[in-house]
């Protein structure tokens, strides 16, 4: 896929979300909405959509100068019980960032923000089975 292909695929994505609205001069313009996941949604098609989201992440790479987006990563060894205590760090970090975007009367652009944990490796009990 080229990139003018996805970026007309994310504008009418957003459009149709209700995400963005045309101004009077035909520039596109946040709309003050937040999307939620409804947990009714088919996880094959939730799963599909995390991965078109994932792809526009990558892309934000070359798209846009570092200062008008945060990409970053770490890799730590994790014990189950720290790996939850992330992903509760992660909820609480989202409900913020909703918190955030609720309030804010002065929004001017749509950002998507992706916070992907998963393991690179097995763990002990995996590799002797």
């Amino acid at each position: 896929m080229n990139g003018s292909c996805d970026s007309a695929r994310a504008i009418e994505s957003l459009l149709n979300l209700g995400l963005v609205s045309r101004d009077a001069h035909g520039c596109f313009r946040p709309r003050s909405i937040t999307i939620r996941k409804d947990p009714r949604f088919a996880s094959v098609h939730w799963a599909n959509h995390m991965r078109a989201k994932s792809r526009l992440g990558t892309k934000a790479i070359e798209r846009f100068p570092k200062d008008e987006r945060d990409i970053s990563e770490v890799y730590v060894p994790l014990s189950r019980e720290n790996f939850e205590k992330v992903r509760e760090d992660i909820a609480w970090l989202r409900r913020k960032i909703l918190k955030l975007s609720e309030e804010d009367r002065n929004a001017t652009r749509v950002y998507q923000c992706n916070v992907l944990v998963f393991p690179l490796t097995r763990s002990p009990s995996e590799e002797v089975k």
